[in-house]
């Protein structure tokens, strides 16, 4: 990585850090509004994680001498981001279920 997609970088890295401060910071706020803060800031790494990756591998295909590597580029890094969302949903929701399913359990067997 050089020093000009670093400089590139710079906003992204802002608004994650300053997202994830105030994750953080405003635990009582998030969980009053009925949301997990670990979730959200696990949400906003992933994304962040793969929203690098994504702009590195379309910043390599700009410098490409072929002009069909950044229409690949821009193809291959929705579908990365699809993917990551997608897979992180569904473990998330089988997370959640299981635990819900525990919960409902334990509700049944405590209401004999």
């Amino acid at each position: 990585m050089n020093r000009n997609s670093l400089q590139l970088l710079r906003p992204m890295l802002l608004v994650f850090i300053l997202l994830n401060v105030f994750l953080i910071t405003a635990r009582q706020l998030i969980v009053k509004k009925g949301a997990d803060q670990e979730v959200l800031v696990v949400g906003n790494l992933l994304l962040f994680v793969v929203s690098v990756v994504t702009f590195l591998i379309t910043y390599r295909s700009l410098q490409s001498s072929n002009p069909n590597s950044f229409v690949r580029a821009m193809y291959g890094g929705f579908i990365i981001k699809f993917f990551a969302v997608a897979i992180a949903a569904f473990i998330y929701i089988m997370m959640c279920s299981c635990y819900t399913h525990a919960m409902k359990m334990q509700g049944e067997a405590g209401s004999l």
